[in-house]
């Protein structure tokens, strides 16, 4: 079984929406055995997600409720619901979230054990620090942006990993359309100084999406946990197929 995680100790960079994207993707289009396992409880927890999903497939007139209707139903995949607000967790905390990761790798009852992580600062104490350090971790992606802090942020980030023997990669996300078409070489230049000093990027860059403002937008339809919406997908953000096939050899190879 592997393990992977999205990872950024800033909120907001879209670990949570990459997380259920990747889990609907390996879940529904390649048909593999996946759980999510979500320790970032009560922040924008995935079970959250899962719920309204339900209750829009319900609804007449919405995408998700039109798309399940055409397509061969699935077995959601699995939410267990293992965190604490980011600030509680204690020592034992920790501990039992380790013995739990520990205890799925063992029983090796899914192909990919997805978790989500609260993001807040890092240190030796917090719960991601714990699962790369013991290597219960089979990969890890930091998405950032472009701005100065977050990269500062990541590069930070991936010298720790580096540290630990935890296999990783750097994710542009959310870049806005003049980086992808105008501003490409300072990024391939960037990459090429950190790449000096041994710090690995995704190939895979991520343009900005719209983000869902109502239970029928395309967007809160393309980021769900019930179905892969390949059309939809390719619509709003094409890129995201390319990065997911990537993290599969990524983690095959790991």
């Amino acid at each position: 079984m592997k393990t992977f995680c999205f990872y950024n100790h800033k909120g907001g960079t879209g670990k949570t929406t990459l997380l259920i994207l990747l889990a609907a993707y390996l879940r529904y289009f390649h048909g593999l055995k996946v759980k999510v396992m979500d320790a970032q409880c009560p922040e924008y927890p995935t079970v959250l997600f899962r719920g309204q999903d339900l209750k829009n497939a319900q609804e007449e007139g919405t995408y998700l409720s039109n798309y399940l209707k055409k397509r061969e139903e699935q077995a959601p995949f699995p939410i267990e619901m293992v965190g604490r607000p980011v600030n509680e967790y204690t020592e034992d905390d920790i501990r039992r979230l380790a013995w739990k990761v520990n205890e799925e790798i063992r029983r090796n009852d899914y192909d990919y054990l997805l978790l989500d992580f609260p993001g807040g600062g890092w240190s030796q104490k917090t719960p991601i620090a714990c699962l790369a350090k013991n290597h219960l971790l089979s990969g890890i992606y930091v998405p950032f942006s472009a701005e100065f802090q977050e990269s500062a942020d990541a590069y930070r980030l991936a010298c720790n990993f580096q540290r630990m023997g935890q296999p990783y990669r750097l994710l542009w996300y959310r870049l806005h359309v003049e980086y992808l078409k105008h501003k490409a070489s300072e990024l391939d230049d960037c990459e090429r100084k950190l790449a000096g000093r041994g710090i690995e990027f995704s190939k895979v860059r991520i343009k900005a999406f719209n983000k869902a403002t109502k239970s029928s937008d395309v967007s809160c339809f393309v980021r769900n946990t019930l179905c892969w919406p390949d059309r939809y997908v390719k619509m709003v953000c094409p890129e995201l197929i390319d990065l997911f096939e990537e993290i599969i050899q990524f983690l095959q190879d790991a």
